[in-house]
């Protein structure tokens, strides 16, 4: 589809440039008087433009492709998937773990469902410490990610809460110390 209207694009832009440089060389006319112009104005048969082509529907690479839902069925928010890992790649979780090197990065990654929804929060709580993150959810389904670089060793609670409070997951993990 873009491409194809890139096409037309190009194929315009070419007929302009071309019809502008042979108006360029061609000699000066005389003066047409206003009678005339009026004429030759009339006499001139429209441009056609070609009518933009209906969207084609997305290809499958394997994967299915859901079209997103204004609500779940039963229109409450849920966490369909929740893991830990070192990382997101083509917003899929990489390095997937529950235990991490202090001073590493800490991926939550979410799979949701029943949204839209008003925003989510994701709550990192140690030692009696807890440092919260928003997040939006923006259809169903919805994948999103947030993270927290483990600064101190030891337990660790990540939970999910909607934006009424309702805790929606709790996943737990380790943070250690590097041996060398």
């Amino acid at each position: 589809m873009k491409q194809s209207i890139w096409t037309i694009l190009v194929l315009l832009l070419v007929v302009s440039l071309v019809t502008a440089a042979a108006v360029s060389q061609e000699k000066p006319s005389p003066p047409v008087p206003e009678k005339q112009k009026a004429v030759q104005q009339k006499e001139q048969p429209p441009v056609a433009v070609p009518a933009p082509k209906k969207p084609e529907e997305p290809k499958s690479l394997g994967v299915p492709i859901a079209a997103p839902q204004l609500k779940s069925s039963d229109g409450k928010l849920k966490v369909t998937e929740a893991l830990l890992g070192t990382g997101v790649e083509n917003r899929a979780l990489v390095g997937e773990a529950k235990e991490f090197f202090l001073n590493e990065k800490v991926y939550l990654w979410l799979n949701l469902t029943g949204g839209p929804a008003e925003d989510i929060t994701v709550t990192w709580m140690h030692g009696g410490k807890s440092y919260d993150t928003k997040l939006k959810v923006g259809g169903t389904p919805w994948r999103t990610w947030a993270y927290k670089t483990a600064a101190v060793a030891g337990g660790w609670t990540v939970e999910v809460h909607d934006a009424s409070g309702t805790l929606l997951k709790q996943l737990e993990f380790q943070v250690v110390e590097k041996k060398m």
